[in-house]
């Protein structure tokens, strides 16, 4: 390429050792900048050269250090003209974003090294830099004052921190408030938020002292570090240990670690121990999200007081039994007295932590350098993916804790606060992406600021999505914000590799149009305009020959943004008929305004070219057309004789025409031609007035009575009366108001009548006039005036007065009429419009003047008529509206005898060059040359093909090529490209550092992927020929094995696996996905799987003896190795469901041979655990034991306040416990007697002795109601959400928490203990699945004793509570929570109708209960309807089949023994049944 750009390789060669090479390219760079030339990116270079210049002074000898300062003058301003000097646009945004001081310092440098005789000019570039420094900032945002903040990202200011462990001596230490720690408000003790918001770090958490002392330690060691390393063992051991056993949200409730985190991201200046910090924070904040998931899960919901600080004083009555440890000691006897209120008061809220974070990012992201010189410095790509993906992971929980409607709550001083923070947030964000816009320009040698700007810009706009409703954005978002969206529009490369991006922000951008920057989103529509002209000019280039007429033509209108004007439709083949589109008065006008005084010369010579061609066109087109030259010449003259003079060919053309000889010739009018030479007299030429005035004294000469006229022209000899018209504007005709009104139209009138009466006498008429002349100044009297034909009196009084032998008027009485006509044509313009087409009128002004020329006051007043006469078609406005003003070429280029306001300084039709506009903005001219090339080469994917630019022969303007740098920066813009790049570098790697470069640069691309549509062919990139060469061989050093870490940390990243670096809990974590899959047993032939799962077992059981069971009386409220047990259960579940699945054979002895003595009863402390997961998973895992009759054994008791998920699980262990029947001597039902408890076989024998007849059954039943088992089911039937699914859906967390039943107060027992109605006040959520294992724990006791538990459940209403129970399934499905719950409720209905349709049979009474229920048989009804059930896949087809079949069992209801049913319900509902059952076969 032979472009005239400077590239970098020049600038390079500034700093070479030899002198004489740095001379000559700084002569070199200096000549060629004289000569027009350009950078080929001008801030970058800027950027550069600068960094050279001033390490310039550093060589010895160092010469020619004026050309040096002139240069980096050049940079920090640009010289337009003469007396027009700016800043230039890169100087102005280098200074912008590395700040004065910095330039400052460099200079102040440079002053040591060189002599005073050159500080003048460090002095002028000093000067250039203070006037770059803004005194007053400037407020961010529109929102009122008490939404604004400034925050300041360059802040390096530590924040003291305190801690919030208890400490071991029992006693709180006054320390420094929350507000004092990390600049936040305290969050509230009470719920004060919203109810619609997660705003308090959900239920507290105490903690017992060895947790305590874990978390005190951590917290040292973060703030008073021994050495460095334990920074990052400390965090190490917060993401691998504490964050895996602790509850996220203790980290809020005591914030200590977390703020410490937060200022080692502001101060520590190790990037290894910011990545560690990066990291612990993204962890912490994924964790919080899974908390908030897991309160929100209706199966974890209850109310349940934590367990570390429950004090359990129930006695060993059938309503309470105590509960002990392992050791048989109570859990309080090991736990110091926590002061939980003062916690309370310093736990940092959700909102809070994620504003605070929020903030720590954008300063880490924002990192300057502190030098202009060339940072050599490694970048940390790695931090910079974890600051990205902690920004994720922050937005995603800020959308769950808050929605955008939090703009539109009634205003608190808790929304205040968080209104305020959010506008800091909005704030950083505007800093982060005009920073990085900025980096990714000016710094083109590290590309991945390009791609971690578009990482940014996709999660800016996530946030505005999630945060902020677009009908407010004009007032919500910050000025700073909206210009960075409105300038990032402006990247062609957004809009076609990122269309959904680039849509969601133009969407923001057009909703806040007002309060943008003067040109932001200018450059955005004409840019969009251009391009898309480029794309039909391109297209009519291409495809010219094949289009018709009308194609073409839309094309060519699309196309004219891109190609100019110049497009002349004229179809007539008159000669001069090219000039008809110009011959508009509006056309000339806007030439002569416009065209002639433009900056750019070549239009100045194409306007004066175009007019001199109409003016002298007459001898080249046909009369007719020369005809319609005159008409446009006749109303643009006035404008066009501005520019009459001597020294131009347009100006001496423009007077020969106005010559009398010449305008005849020309078929000029008279008018025109006195008014033009009157004109003349205004201009600064003295020769062309004298040569005017003479003209005029001849026109006035060849009036038919110009003898009779005063004066008389051969007297006329003084020197003066050319310069006649060139007086001083001495007022402002806007200005000149008549303050007060002293006639009335009457007097007016009488004076008129006097004036028009013949034999007055001219004394009394000439006092007349004056009296006239006075009123006259009220422009009020105006209307009268002309009314009463006072314009034609006073015409006629002027012509009289010049008449030499007319004695009625005196010649001095033209000095009042004068004065008349000047007013009136000032305020009237219909009488300026009317005089001004009077030849007569000039005539006689004209005359007035030259024989009172020195008389001030009528030259004055003739002056300023003629001039408004002359321009009448031009002045626009009034004096009485204070708005009169004439074109502003006028005003420049003639004397006007007043001083008024202008137009036309710019043209209505004015728009900006759009090469000016846009080729001098770096992004603009980047996104025309993309575009432009996209449509000229086939596409942005022809483009990314190019391995270099080769125009070749192309004739392509040199504005529009691409430069190599260009295409460097869009292939850096494409996911698909450099994926394929950084895989094959990583194929091809031969060293450690090159391949973990190369990593981290893809991972930031993999991000990048994670914004846009999914698509498949992601997938097809050559991962595993990638990767698979690290994982075939075991590393062999230290580095082998690092590098193998960052593959696997990698691949994890990549596949949605779960991950953790603390090498038990990831081994287990994966034998927990491992296993989750039914059917993996038979995924390998031949294998032996059950000694596979006799190993797994006994380890697993092992592992929760000694590590869980092991730490004694604490390990059911420690948190410590909380994960570990977890896992353990989750497996052990897993593995159950295998055994069950592949219908193991003797399956049991995989748990019963397991070495480990008493490890089943060792299990039993899980059910006690605080965890909600494992005393679920355990009882989950005793229920999957229980089906075989050798492993069950004995039931817990489980209260309201547990979880739904907890109580599901144990009503499913009690019903396959009493499944194990058997038949006795007796021929009699029984329970297998090694399930009946100790206690309850020797209650049993002591029963049977005294009552003959008791059996275990009987027990079984003795025992549910001495623990009230069917009253507190009573309440848990109340309390299922599912009578209203539409309002469970819009429930967050904390409307579960306080979910309340209506029916609980009815139905509680009131010997309840005052205890446990205060605990029971805010009962769990109780799920379809509950009841539908407790109703199949009813089936089961209904089939032990089917008339005692029909009698039981007719006794305790429970028969119309469980049909109230069945729900309607009809629900929109549209993820998988909703299709777990559409799931959870087709079986409840399934086991409830099972149970209801066996009691009827068995019982009259129930059958009764069900018939008198209202909407009964409705209700059955309706669950036939195949309308309202999802039958997508057999799955779901399965469970509504088996619905159906149960619900035809009450078919039973029209058994004979109910005579109250009408035979005709009967058919009807067989032939229901019937028709739905043939249905689902279908």
């Amino acid at each position: 390429m032979t472009e005239k750009v400077i590239s970098s390789l020049h600038i390079q060669k500034l700093g070479h050792e030899i002198q004489e090479i740095r001379e000559r390219a700084l002569l070199n760079i200096s000549s060629k900048l004289d000569h027009g030339f350009v950078y080929d990116n001008d801030l970058a270079r800027s950027k550069e050269i600068l960094s050279k210049l001033f390490e310039w002074f550093l060589y010895e000898p160092c010469t020619k250090q004026e050309l040096v300062f002139s240069l980096i003058k050049r940079i920090f301003q640009v010289i337009l003209s003469k007396n027009h000097i700016q800043q230039s646009e890169s100087g102005k945004i280098l200074i912008n974003h590395h700040g004065t001081i910095l330039f400052k310092n460099e200079l102040k440098q440079i002053r040591t090294f060189v002599e005073p005789k050159y500080y003048p000019l460090l002095d002028e570039i000093i000067q250039i830099l203070n006037k770059s420094d803004v005194l007053v900032p400037l407020l961010e945002t529109d929102v009122s004052l008490s939404h604004r903040t400034r925050t300041d990202f360059s802040s390096s200011k530590s924040r003291p921190v305190g801690t919030t462990a208890t400490t071991i001596e029992g006693f709180i230490q006054q320390e420094a408030s929350a507000n004092e720690r990390y600049g936040l408000q305290s969050a509230p003790v009470c719920d004060t938020s919203p109810s619609s918001y997660v705003i308090i770090p959900l239920k507290w958490q105490n903690l017992i002292e060895p947790d305590r002392h874990v978390l005190q330690s951590i917290e040292n060691s973060l703030r008073n570090p021994p050495q460095p390393s334990s920074l990052l063992h400390s965090s190490d051991f917060f993401t691998n240990i504490l964050l895996r056993d602790f509850p996220a949200e203790v980290f809020l409730q005591r914030p200590t670690i977390t703020v410490n985190f937060q200022d080692l991201i502001y101060n520590c200046p190790s990037t290894r121990v910011t990545n560690s910090v990066l990291n612990c924070l993204n962890q912490l904040t994924k964790a919080l999200q899974v908390r908030i998931n897991h309160y929100n899960d209706p199966c974890m919901c209850n109310s349940k007081e934590n367990v570390c600080s429950q004090v359990d004083s129930r006695s060993s009555s059938p309503d309470s039994t105590s509960r002990k440890t392992g050791s048989g000691q109570s859990n309080e006897e090991y736990q110091m007295h926590e002061n939980s209120d003062y916690l309370k008061t310093q736990q940092m809220s959700f909102p809070q932590y994620c504003f605070s974070t929020f903030r720590c990012v954008f300063k880490y992201l924002c990192v300057k350098s502190e030098t202009i010189k060339q940072n050599k410095l490694k970048i940390n790509q790695k931090g910079v993916n974890l600051a990205l993906s902690l920004l994720e992971e922050l937005l995603n929980l800020l959308g769950m804790v808050l929605k955008e409607d939090i703009w539109t709550e009634e205003s608190s001083p808790f929304i205040q606060d968080i209104r305020k923070q959010m506008n800091e947030i909005l704030i950083g964000y505007g800093t982060t992406l005009e920073y990085f816009r900025i980096e990714a320009t000016s710094d083109d040698s590290n590309l991945n600021n390009r791609v971690a700007q578009l990482c940014f810009l996709h999660n800016c706009g996530h946030f505005l999505v999630k945060m902020i409703p677009i009908t407010q954005t004009g007032l919500i978002l910050p000025r700073n914000l909206k210009n960075a969206l409105a300038n990032s529009l402006v990247d062609v490369t957004l809009a076609k590799l990122y269309p959904e991006l680039y849509k969601t922000l133009l969407n923001y951008v057009q909703s806040f149009r007002v309060g943008l920057d003067g040109d932001s989103l200018t450059k955005y529509h004409e840019t969009n305009r251009i391009c898309d002209s480029m794309t039909a000019a391109v297209q009519f280039m291409k495809n010219w020959k094949s289009l018709n007429a009308a194609q073409g033509i839309d094309l060519a209108k699309k196309a004219l943004p891109t190609i100019g004007p110049k497009l002349n439709t004229s179809c007539t083949g008159v000669p001069g008929a090219q000039i008809l589109f110009l011959l508009r008065p509006k056309v000339l006008v806007e030439i002569a305004c416009q065209g002639l005084t433009n900056d750019n010369f070549q239009v100045r010579n194409y306007s004066e070219d175009i007019l001199l061609h109409i003016i002298k066109c007459k001898i080249l087109v046909s009369e007719e057309i020369w005809n319609k030259v005159v008409e446009t010449l006749i109303v643009s003259l006035p404008i066009l004789l501005c520019y009459a003079n001597q020294n131009s060919s347009l100006g001496r053309s423009l007077f020969d025409m106005i010559d009398p000889d010449t305008a005849k010739t020309l078929f000029l009018p008279k008018n025109e031609v006195i008014k033009g030479n009157i004109q003349v007299l205004f201009g600064p030429d003295v020769l062309m007035r004298e040569e005017a005035f003479s003209r005029l004294c001849w026109l006035l000469a060849s009036q038919t009575d110009s003898r009779d006229m005063l004066p008389r022209l051969n007297n006329l000899y003084d020197k003066a009366l050319p310069n006649v018209c060139q007086i001083q504007r001495i007022f402002d005709i806007n200005k000149n108001r008549t303050a007060q009104h002293f006639y009335q139209p009457s007097s007016l009138q009488q004076v008129l009548d006097l004036l028009k009466a013949s034999n007055v006498e001219p004394v009394i008429r000439r006092s007349a006039l004056t009296q006239t002349s006075v009123m006259m100044e009220d422009s009020i009297m105006h209307a009268t005036f002309l009314e009463k034909s006072g314009l034609e009196i006073v015409l006629n009084i002027l012509k009289s007065a010049l008449i030499e032998k007319n004695f009625n008027d005196y010649p001095d009485s033209v000095i009042p009429t004068i004065n008349i006509l000047k007013n009136i044509c000032l305020f009237q313009s219909s009488a300026r419009q009317s005089l001004c087409m009077d030849t007569e009128v000039y005539y006689n002004v004209l005359r007035s003047l030259f024989l009172f020329f020195t008389e001030e006051k009528l030259k004055h007043d003739a002056v300023c008529l003629l001039f408004l006469l002359i321009f009448s078609d031009f002045i626009r406005g009034s004096p009485s509206k204070a708005d009169l003003s004439v074109p502003y070429l006028v005003t420049q280029l003639l004397r006007v005898p007043f001083s008024c306001n202008t137009y036309w300084e710019i043209s209505p039709h004015f728009e900006e060059s759009l090469v000016s506009l846009l080729t001098t903005d770096k992004w603009c001219l980047s996104s025309l040359q993309i575009q432009w090339n996209s449509e000229m080469f086939g596409g942005i994917d022809e483009l990314l093909s190019w391995n270099h630019i080769d125009y070749g022969e192309s004739n392509i303007e040199d504005i529009l090529k691409l430069t190599n740098y260009d295409l460097t920066c869009l292939k850096a813009s494409s996911v698909d490209y450099y994926v394929k790049k950084y895989l094959t570098d990583i194929q091809n790697g031969t060293t450690h550092e090159t391949v973990t470069a190369s990593i981290n640069k893809l991972t930031t691309y993999v991000h990048l992927y994670k914004f846009m549509p999914k698509e498949n062919h992601f997938l097809q990139y050559a991962w595993e020929a990638t990767f698979v060469r690290f994982l075939k061989d075991l590393p062999s050093s230290e580095e082998d094995a690092k590098l193998l870490s960052r593959v696997l940390k990698f691949l994890t990243f990549l596949l949605p696996f779960y991950k953790s670096s603390a090498y038990l809990d990831s081994l287990l974590a994966c034998l927990v996905h491992l296993t989750a899959t039914l059917g993996w047993t038979n995924s390998k032939p031949g294998s032996p799987p059950k000694r596979i799962l006799f190993e797994l077992v006994a380890s697993l059981c092992e592992l929760v003896v000694v590590f869980h069971c092991g730490k004694g009386p604490t390990a059911t409220v420690s948190v410590m190795g909380l994960s570990i047990t977890r896992n353990v259960i989750l497996t052990l579940n897993h593995l159950l469901a295998e055994m069950h699945n592949s219908k193991m054979k003797n399956w049991e002895s995989c748990f019963m041979d397991v070495e480990e003595e008493g490890w089943l009863k060792s299990f039993l402390m899980l059910w006690s655990s605080r965890d909600v997961l494992l005393r679920a998973g355990a009882l989950q895992f005793f229920a999957g034991l229980s089906t075989s009759p050798l492993l069950a054994i004995n039931i817990v008791n489980v209260d309201h306040d547990e979880a739904s998920i907890v109580k599901e699980n144990c009503a499913c262990l009690l019903a396959n416990f009493l499944a194990h029947t058997s038949v006795n001597h007796s021929n009699k039902l029984t329970i297998v007697t090694s399930l009946v408890p100790n206690t309850m076989r020797k209650l049993s024998c002591l029963i049977q002795s005294i009552f003959q007849g008791k059996d275990d059954i009987a027990t079984i039943f003795d025992l549910l109601e001495d623990y009230q088992f069917y009253k507190n089911l009573i309440i848990i039937l109340t309390e299922l959400y599912t009578n209203n699914i539409i309002d469970f859906e819009a429930k967050s967390v904390t409307h579960l928490m306080e979910y309340t039943s209506p029916y609980r107060n009815d139905s509680s027992d009131e010997s309840s203990n005052s205890n446990k109605s205060s605990r029971n006040k805010n009962a769990s959520v109780v799920t379809p699945s509950l009841i539908k294992n407790l109703t199949n724990l009813l089936i089961t006791l209904l089939n032990l004793n089917e008339d005692r538990l029909a009698n039981i459940l007719q006794d305790f209403g429970l028969v119309k509570l469980l049909f109230r129970c069945i729900c309607n399934p009809a629900m929109s499905i549209n993820d998988t929570k909703k299709l777990s719950l559409y799931c959870e409720i087709l079986e409840m209905d399934t086991s409830i109708c099972s149970l209801l349709s066996q009691a009827a049979q068995v019982s009259e009474m129930c059958l009764g209960t069900l018939l008198h229920t209202k909407d009964c048989l409705s209700g059955v009804v309706s669950l036939l309807n195949p309308h309202i059930y999802h039958l997508q896949n057999s799955a779901l087809l399965s469970l509504t089949s088996l619905l159906g079949v149960e619900s035809q069992r009450f078919e039973s209801i029209q058994r004979p023994i109910d005579e109250k049913i009408d035979d005709y319900v009967i058919i009807n509902i067989n032939s229901l049944c019937v028709a739905r059952s043939e249905e689902i076969r279908l």
